[in-house]
């Protein structure tokens, strides 16, 4: 079953750009809609990773359904609205350079297969990294998690005692480049401890020791 590359665009001038790439590189069907229907939800096994390139508006009224994708998320953005973006899902400053854009968008598939199907056990509860929740003994969903949040969860339990630094996060969950401010590690922890906090009895469970990020229950 061939991969699909979903296309949300308003800009009939890039199907082009589409088409060729993702078809030609990367093997990919391309399909292009105008905005986001409930029907494409149902073959999402189907979809590689969505490109969102259109207006803000729309945006907003469709995040929630971006979030529930089990795919990556990739936002074409401009400077008024990339603070919206950043936290919540990868994004690309238009106009794009792109090369950069090609080099970036294999390595943002790369990590999703490398993240694919894993679970993890924290106290007594498991992470499903694939579809970014927190189950409880039940199997109950009683968290999820933003694409970003859910690599860095995953980043600090793997690391275990070692615990890991600041640049090595930004290196496996941003692909550290001159786009990412080293600052954003620390708003994304910020907002992951605070919502872990609500399951954890108020207790901070990532902890920075000696410059390194570890998760100590």
């Amino acid at each position: 079953m061939k991969k699909i590359a979903l296309i949300i665009e308003n800009n009939k001038k890039f199907n082009n750009i589409w088409n060729e790439y993702f078809k030609n590189e990367l093997n990919l069907d391309v399909k292009v809609i105008n905005e986001l229907k409930h029907n494409l939800i149902l073959c999402e096994d189907k979809i590689s990773f969505i490109i969102f390139n259109s207006s803000k508006s729309q945006f907003m009224y469709i995040e929630e359904k971006l979030k529930i994708f089990n795919k990556p998320v990739v936002v074409l953005v401009d400077d008024y609205w990339e603070k919206v973006i950043k936290e919540k899902f990868y994004y690309f400053k238009k106009p794009l350079n792109l090369n950069s854009f090609k080099r970036d968008i294999k390595e943002i598939i790369s990590n999703n297969r490398k993240y694919k199907i894993k679970k993890l056990s924290i106290g007594t509860f498991t992470i499903d990294v694939n579809k970014k929740q927190l189950l409880n003994k039940e199997n109950h969903v009683i968290l999820r998690f933003t694409d970003k949040e859910i690599l860095i969860f995953y980043e600090i339990l793997k690391s275990k005692n070692l615990g890991i630094n600041k640049t090595d996060l930004l290196n496996k969950v941003w692909n550290y480049n001159e786009r990412v401010e080293t600052k954003t590690v620390e708003t994304s922890i910020y907002r992951l401890r605070k919502k872990l906090s609500k399951i954890f009895k108020n207790k901070d469970i990532i902890l920075n020791i000696e410059k390194k990020y570890k998760i100590i229950i």
